[in-house]
């Protein structure tokens, strides 16, 4: 095999910058492990220690550590001193490590996959999505999870200052309707949102309805996945949210005169939108799903990704209880929210033991299969509505990192599966 890409002189004289004028924030930033030689790593930690270029204070500081031998003596330290230096300085130096250092974890990725793809007790969606994690830290100039903490405190200053100056209070995609956006003030890039309540509340019809939203903002693609229902299914309902023409008319095929104009209308408008719709079985699978969203990533911006439902999926790998593979589950759904930068709404069952209750509005104990499910979600909605009559849907804000407990109402129209905020919420 060939060297890993290094550059030795570029070491040595990145080196010899700060022993000349030690800098505490070199910009762009680097680490001890950009440095290609063990022996350069222990010196760039020892000098990043040192308040002035003293040699003194830098063996001092190596004879602490005990490695004062290892990087080759005073003599070697004394030897930096004669290294000619360009113009461009230390940023210069910084930047050509980075792309160096970049460059073998490219490689040793590339290695890394030659080997999981020839061992055949491996899973293939597995190691695909595995790599695809680690191009896409790589890309971001960084090892997974690891970031400076000076960069996150200026990105978050800086957020704020803008929001505060512009009067823009939005944290993330804003859901359209007020009872929710006045509480959440938008859905939050990476971040794992649960919609959870009994079957027949209404769940798929507020992700499809906030889905819809989205896409109208044109912010990037929204991708919805349906474990449960069909593509058709999915298009006749958005079809008879967005025309206003019953669902059991569109069902049927039985549409009048005036409502064929409605009907073809909202296709026009509906296809405008980037609503992307995803209904193949093999999606059940968590492995697939994450995969194919990485996939969609590479190709498209992506606002938002939703999850109908959670408890219809699977893993390939065994679990000992169904507990145990929700929880994995759920974990896998909270990375892919971080790893895309992107809200993932999901949603879930509550546990039959509501049905018994003689108040069956949602707690948060109520959460299906696995307590994991509250503890992955940065956001949890629960939904209700007295009967599969009622037009009136309830909303309960049963979690929010950052954010109190909060409630609302929705207007839901069963006939047209359409959602919409009450003109004046007088409950």
């Amino acid at each position: 095999m060939k060297p890993l890409p290094h550059d030795l002189d570029t070491e040595k004289a990145l080196l010899s910058s700060l022993l000349i004028n030690p800098e505490r924030r070199i910009k762009p930033p680097i680490k001890a492990s950009d440095f290609y030689l063990e022996k350069h790593q222990k010196l760039f930690t020892a000098l990043q220690e040192l308040e002035s270029p003293d040699m003194t204070l830098l063996k001092g500081v190596l004879e602490k550590k005990g490695t004062l031998q290892t990087v080759g003596g005073i003599d070697y330290v004394a030897q930096l001193f004669e290294v000619s230096l360009t113009s461009g300085g230390v940023p210069f130096y910084a930047e050509r490590l980075r792309e160096l250092s970049r460059r073998r974890t490219l490689a040793m990725t590339g290695e890394t996959l030659f080997q999981e793809a020839c061992d055949l007790t491996k899973d293939l969606g597995e190691t695909i999505s595995n790599v695809k994690g680690a191009i896409r830290d790589l890309d971001r100039g960084m090892e997974p999870g690891q970031e400076a903490s000076q960069g996150v405190l200026d990105r978050v200053f800086k957020d704020i200052e803008r929001r505060s100056q512009d009067g823009n209070y939005t944290v993330g995609i804003l859901s359209g309707y007020d009872c929710i956006d006045r509480n959440l003030h938008g859905f939050e890039p990476k971040t794992l949102i649960y919609v959870g309540g009994r079957p027949s509340m209404g769940k798929t019809a507020l992700a499809l309805n906030l889905a819809e939203n989205f896409a109208r903002l044109d912010q990037g693609a929204v991708v919805f996945f349906s474990l449960e229902m069909s593509s058709e299914a999915i298009t006749r309902r958005r079809l008879a949210a967005e025309s206003g023409v019953f669902l059991s008319r569109i069902r049927s095929g039985d549409i009048e005169r005036d409502q064929w104009t409605r009907l073809i209308e909202a296709m026009d408008r509906l296809e405008k939108r980037s609503l992307l719709i995803f209904d193949h079985p093999r999606y059940k699978t968590i492995e697939a799903l994450v995969s194919k969203a990485d996939d969609l990533a590479m190709d498209n911006k992506i606002a938002a990704l939703f999850v109908d439902h959670i408890q219809l999926m699977r893993c390939r790998q065994k679990f000992a209880s169904r507990h145990l593979e929700v929880s994995f589950i759920s974990g896998e759904l909270k990375s892919l929210a971080k790893n895309l930068n992107i809200p993932v709404i999901a949603l879930t069952q509550l546990n039959r033991g509501v049905e018994h209750r003689q108040n069956q509005r949602p707690r948060l104990a109520d959460m299906k299969e696995s307590g994991d499910l509250e503890q992955d979600a940065d956001v949890v909605i629960g939904l209700y509505r007295e009967s599969k009559e009622s037009e009136r849907l309830e909303l309960a804000g049963l979690k929010g990192r950052d954010i109190g407990t909060w409630s609302g109402a929705l207007r839901f129209n069963r006939f047209t599966q359409k959602i919409e905020d009450y003109e004046e919420e007088t409950f």
